[in-house]
């Protein structure tokens, strides 16, 4: 039985592998790094200051294309 029987025996018996996903972060910690960003922090470190990685800030910034997509002002206290 050659490598790539074997492997792939194990992997129809494991079955299928879940992929953890992206980090979940609530609208408070995505408030705190955009403000870093506005104060000038790069956003390798503006993820670090709040506590993700620093890929999982550079991926946030990209995908907004470099603006704010959510307001920075405090939700009202009605919401």
């Amino acid at each position: 039985m050659g490598v790539g029987e074997r492997l792939h025996g194990v992997r129809a018996m494991r079955g299928q592998m879940r992929s953890l996903g992206q980090p979940v972060a609530g609208r408070d910690v995505r408030v705190k790094l955009w403000a870093a960003i506005a104060r000038g922090v790069s956003s390798k470190d503006a993820a670090v200051e709040v506590a993700f990685a620093c890929a999982v800030g550079t991926r946030w910034f990209r995908q907004a294309s470099g603006m704010t997509p959510i307001s920075l002002a405090p939700i009202s206290e009605r919401y």
